[in-house]
């Protein structure tokens, strides 16, 4: 029991300084080249870090890091890729969709606050799980800022008015929204001239766009209010007189008399005073929205698109960056001659073992056993020594085979900290003759029930400097 108290003692102040001591500190993972270089950590926060410098030489304005789980698993440390994902089977993980399941995180770094920075460096909040294969997907843009003239502008303001009339000619109606589409198509038009001129590509600029529109609904209240319900209806009258003009024109060709011909006058006087009462109407119309749509005007004064410019999905594994040998002591029943009612006898016992898991275990995490591995992921082999001193059976005292009491088996994790053993224990019997000295080498089973320190990784992470010993996140 001596033994025991100190094993005990032990284990609560390995406990306690591993507690108090250890300090955090958040790894970094560096990027080179486009391939993760070593294994990614696991159940803890991390930094990502790479080179921001495009194969152009140019800088990265803003880098999107999103990290997606697959379904490939890494059970042995230092493991090589046991499945090499196909660039299909790429896509399909890290495929653009709002819940996409295989999404862990995202994290995005914007250059704007250290300009002169030639490496990114992104902060991945979400814990990843041990044992597992992911893609970190790396997304690379650049910024292009568009200055346009005043007559640039002038031009894309009349080519929206004129789409957004024709429109609201034809179907009678149109939203804030509809025309704040068609102003950014139009916008989108002047800058693919403007960089097609240059020789530059203009691949991403429209999927860019869309996601980030240059104006919005709200700004355009000023056309669907003021240009649609009155500019739109005076063009549409004016149309209509000059329709009815050129009608009056070939009637009074088409006249076969005085009154035909006086007739066809009055229509073609009556039409053209009220066409010109119509362009006056507009130009002051005209006039009074060229003031409303300085708001506008002002929006384009700078117009900022991002680009893609460069994307990689290295395939990265975190490996199992722990000792996988469980430190447990306990107590239980020794059953001996269990089989013969006549003789059997249980007695107690106590002990301390190593544990050896079959499967990864990392118990300094939320959820330190793989799934989808019924009973194997808690399992162990334990080999340890008994400390209740010499063991009796019916007042007669067993020896030691090798000096110790050795036990082994199976042992089965109920939690973190607690676990069902199935073992065997050996000793030396002596002879119940005291005309032999014979002893004969026996067996018995032990139940027990035994509770983990993971000492190993306790004192591994207080001299280590990996950081506390903490059982407080869960894996992605």
């Amino acid at each position: 029991m001596k033994t025991k108290k100190i094993v005990f003692a032990a284990g609560l102040l390995l406990t306690l300084f591993t507690s108090l001591f250890a300090q955090e500190n958040v790894p970094v993972v560096s990027m080179e080249q486009g391939e993760i270089i070593g294994a990614l950590p696991y159940g803890r926060h991390f930094y990502l870090r790479g080179s921001a410098v495009l194969p152009s030489g140019e800088i990265a304005d803003s880098v999107v890091v999103r990290v997606y789980k697959t379904n490939v698993r890494h059970l042995v440390r230092n493991q090589k890729n046991t499945k090499e994902l196909t660039a299909d089977e790429k896509k399909y993980y890290t495929q653009s969709r709002a819940d996409n399941p295989f999404l862990v995180e995202k994290s995005v770094w914007v250059r704007y606050r250290d300009r002169d920075a030639e490496n990114f460096q992104v902060y991945i909040n979400k814990p990843l799980q041990f044992a597992r294969e992911y893609i970190v997907e790396v997304n690379y843009f650049r910024r292009y800022n568009f200055v346009f003239s005043k007559n640039e502008k002038d031009r894309i303001l009349q080519r929206v008015l004129e789409v957004t009339e024709d429109v609201f000619a034809d179907e009678g109606v149109l939203t804030s929204e509809q025309t704040a589409d068609y102003l950014n198509m139009v916008v989108l038009g002047a800058m693919r001239q403007r960089v097609e001129a240059s020789g530059e590509a203009f691949y991403g600029f429209d999927k860019s766009l869309e996601a980030n529109p240059i104006v919005n609904a709200a700004s355009l209240n000023v056309l669907t209010n003021d240009y649609l319900n009155v500019l739109g209806p005076q063009r549409a009258n004016l149309r209509a007189f000059r329709q009815k003009l050129q009608t009056a024109n070939e009637d009074l060709e088409d006249a076969q008399d005085d009154d035909d011909r006086e007739s066809a006058q009055d229509d073609i006087d009556k039409f053209t005073k009220r066409i010109r009462s119509a362009e006056r109407q507009i130009a002051a119309t005209e006039a009074e929205l060229a003031d409303k749509l300085q708001i506008i005007r002002r929006q384009l004064a700078l117009v900022s698109v991002e680009r893609p410019a460069e994307t990689t999905r290295p395939t990265a594994v975190t490996e199992l960056d722990v000792i996988k040998v469980g430190t447990a002591f306990g107590g239980g029943a020794i059953f001996f001659n269990p089989r013969n009612a006549d003789i059997r006898e249980t007695n107690a016992i106590a002990y301390t073992a190593l544990k050896f898991y079959f499967l990864p275990v990392d118990k300094r995490i939320d959820k330190p056993y793989l799934t989808n591995y019924p009973f194997f992921n808690r399992a162990s082999i334990m080999l340890g020594i008994a400390t209740s001193g010499s063991l009796e059976y019916r007042g007669q005292d067993l020896e030691k085979p090798i000096g110790i009491t050795p036990v082994a088996g199976i042992s089965y994790d109920i939690n973190r900290y607690f676990s069902i053993d199935a073992l065997t224990t050996v000793f030396r019997q002596p002879s119940t003759s005291s005309l032999s000295s014979q002893k004969k080498t026996r067996f018995a089973p032990v139940i027990g029930l035994t509770f983990d320190l993971d000492a190993f990784n306790r004192i591994k992470s207080l001299t280590g400097g990996e950081g506390p010993y903490n059982v407080n996140v869960t894996g992605n």
